[in-house]
């Protein structure tokens, strides 16, 4: 549980969270016009998830390339980057690289960054790098649930891989 929100994550046989990308909203900052999503990756084996702080007009942005990259799953490719990395910054940050390699066939490569903390006399900031795999119907849904999160009507987005 974290901020009080706990999450369904999906379990598959091996008693492992099944590979998927979620997006969570913890709260909107009406004066600062911000959203405050926590972003799980999981591969099936490894998980991460941390905090990014994104602005309400970025995040309608990211839905809107969403939808047309959907459009384009022969070719298409879509970076998507939220927070930035490194000191001296609020939050953490979350980088995806989106390319459909064939027709039908997309493969997503992800870093994330925790927000720095105090380690060992030093600033420090866990980090993680994922590799999966989905499909375009998948990310048709997430696209779908991703428009709901930016219209309020859904607390989280997830696109389910591979």
């Amino acid at each position: 549980m974290l901020c009080g929100v706990s999450w369904r994550w999906r379990i598959n046989s091996w008693g492992h969270m099944s590979a998927q990308i979620c997006f969570k909203r913890l709260g909107v900052d009406d004066v600062d016009r911000t959203t405050h999503l926590e972003v799980l990756v999981s591969d099936g084996y490894s998980t991460f998830r941390n905090l990014v702080l994104i602005q309400n007009d970025a995040l309608s942005r990211i839905d809107w390339q969403f939808r047309a990259l959907c459009d384009d799953f022969h070719s298409g490719i879509y970076d998507l980057n939220i927070g930035v990395f490194g000191k001296g910054y609020a939050y953490g940050a979350f980088c995806a690289h989106f390319r459909f390699y064939e027709p039908g066939k997309l493969c997503i490569s992800t870093f994330q960054e925790t927000d720095f903390f105090e380690f060992a006399g030093k600033s420090e900031a866990n980090q993680a790098k994922l590799h999966l795999r989905s499909e375009p119907a998948l990310l048709q849904n997430f696209s779908v649930e991703l428009t709901q999160l930016v219209r309020g009507s859904l607390e989280e987005a997830k696109l389910i891989c591979l």
